[in-house]
């Protein structure tokens, strides 16, 4: 996607916060589908929880940034788009211990985030049915499901997300980076085929994109 499309909300100790445009898109979408099941008040319920979930890919982003830091390693911009977010690191990764810890760092913030919501929200069982949120208590619940949701996803070994680079980093550790690449994309496309079918059979064009996205990049 065009960064040119991309609009620069800030800087993070130094690091550049852009969203992508296309994510109006998406808040356009959510705001009109629960306004249609539900009206204003389910519309902006709808808008804020979507907000609240992209403020945790952030932080699941600056864990990749504050680990790659520890290396020494330049982190220009982070990016938030419809599918998520991409935290532009300026290596190739050829240390497979570095990759490895850069790589497990988003997911381990999703971790986090997810405990420590499950917490506030008093131990709650999260309603999927985001209709049947009534307080705030339920909404966090919720956002916990989300993040370990987000923990769980990043972990599939399709590269180049998260899991595919934990994957990757493991393989070069024992057969080098070179073959350990091509391993992972080609696992990475598989998966993005996966996705991509699995998405179309249920017509969830989110899963879509992402099974394209990770298709094309791996």
């Amino acid at each position: 996607m065009k960064q040119s499309w991309a609009v620069t909300l800030g800087s993070i100790g130094g690091t550049l916060v852009r969203i992508h445009l296309t994510f109006v898109l998406l808040l356009g979408w959510v705001a009109v589908t629960a306004w249609s099941a539900g009206g204003l008040a389910a519309a902006l319920g709808s808008l804020i929880f979507v907000i609240a979930l992209f403020a945790c890919v952030l932080l699941h982003e600056l864990g990749h940034v504050a680990a790659a830091r520890q290396f020494g390693i330049a982190t220009p911009d982070i990016t938030l788009y419809p599918i998520g977010g991409m935290a532009r690191i300026q290596s190739r990764f050829e240390n497979p211990r570095q990759e490895l810890v850069i790589a497990s760092a988003g997911p381990a913030v999703s971790l986090g985030l997810a405990l420590l919501l499950l917490t506030l929200s008093g131990g709650r069982t999260p309603s999927l049915d985001f209709g049947a949120v009534t307080g705030w208590r339920d909404g966090l619940a919720l956002l916990a499901f989300a993040n370990l949701s987000l923990f769980l996803f990043n972990l599939l070994p399709a590269f180049p997300m998260d899991g595919g680079r934990i994957f990757r980093s493991l393989l070069a550790l024992r057969i080098g980076h070179d073959r350990a690449t091509r391993i992972a994309s080609v696992a990475g496309r598989m998966i993005g085929v996966g996705l991509g079918v699995y998405g179309a059979a249920i017509f969830h064009p989110i899963l879509m994109l992402i099974g394209a996205f990770v298709f094309l990049a791996a």
